[in-house]
């Protein structure tokens, strides 16, 4: 009795989900057939009122086909024809009865078509709410994101302290010329010959410029934003090369100058990398556990009886 109930209940429950897709697909199919007929009007009024001025209108040469077998065939975006179209949907086929007779006119015909309801690609997330695991891990992430300010702040200070270090150690000797022989900016000028691909039967002449790397100590900022890049290990082994080689202010790079930085890096990826950003992952899996238990206290059974219900 109880199982033919609750099938009874699923279908009424899946025939409801089924007529609402149902009537918005009708509104949508409504609301594109209004919008084509906008469409056809707006650019049967330019074209009339730029013949009637004397210019060629880049509406009149187009030809919408008729017997659009459902509203989405009218759907499509066009503007001045020295432009590509814009985006757009169309089943149809345009095209021009005749080249312009006069020059072309400096008017926009452009018809734009509201995208419709965009917010629908959000839809798969109610497969949370009818989830309990799902639904139970997004409420523990955002627990856990609220109880997480003071380990923020904490990481954000050291992120400044590291940052500061950075900058007394680092400010201003990333610049190099991209001729490596060229170690100061007064020499950095002119052209010099290189080689493609380290290929001596291929050379190739270019000017020296004198460049700062993307990613440089030169104030905190730019210091705090290096040590985020640091913290991901993407391409941190190159800026620390780069470190290792720094000599001077405005000076160019010297070969394995400084290999003693290698603690600051060393002490920061320590720090920030493997500590601090464990903790984030820690409360979180703790934050999960705690909420686990709550929902054990809240029930009228015992972990016993949940573990043996059948």
């Amino acid at each position: 009795m109880k199982t033919s109930t609750s099938n009874r209940e699923h279908g009424i429950k899946l025939t409801g989900w089924k007529q609402l897709d149902y009537l918005d697909l009708t509104d949508d199919l409504a609301l594109l057939s209004h919008t084509h007929q906008q469409m056809q009007m707006k650019t049967t009024s330019v074209a009339a009122a730029s013949a009637s001025a004397g210019y060629w209108s880049p509406c009149a040469p187009l030809v919408w086909n008729q017997g659009f077998p459902t509203p989405l065939g009218g759907l499509f975006v066009y503007t001045n024809p020295v432009r590509a179209p814009d985006i757009g949907f169309s089943s149809s086929q345009f095209h021009k009865q005749h080249p312009p007779t006069r020059g072309g006119s400096d008017i926009d015909t452009i018809s734009v078509v509201k995208i419709l309801r965009v917010s629908r690609v959000l839809r798969p997330l109610r497969a949370i709410n009818r989830a309990k695991g799902l639904k139970h891990v997004v409420q523990c992430v955002v627990v856990a994101v609220k109880s997480i300010g003071k380990i923020m702040m904490v990481t954000f200070l050291l992120e400044f302290m590291f940052a500061v270090i950075g900058v007394q150690l680092f400010a201003g000797k990333f610049h190099s010329c991209t001729d490596s022989s060229r170690l100061v900016p007064s020499q950095c000028h002119g052209q010099y010959i290189t080689y493609e691909l380290g290929d001596i039967s291929r050379p190739v002449v270019l000017a020296r410029v004198w460049l700062n790397n993307p990613l440089n100590f030169d104030n905190v900022p730019n210091a705090m934003l290096t040590l985020f890049a640091v913290s991901t290990f993407e391409g941190w082994p190159g800026l620390l090369y780069r470190s290792i080689d720094s000599y001077a202010e405005d000076y160019g790079s010297v070969y394995n100058n400084r290999p003693i930085v290698v603690i600051f890096y060393v002490a920061y990826i320590i720090v920030i990398a493997f500590f601090m950003i464990n903790i984030f992952v820690g409360f979180v899996i703790v934050t999960f556990q705690q909420e686990g238990e709550q929902e054990y206290r809240n029930c009228e059974l015992d972990k016993n009886q949940i573990y043996n219900y059948p």
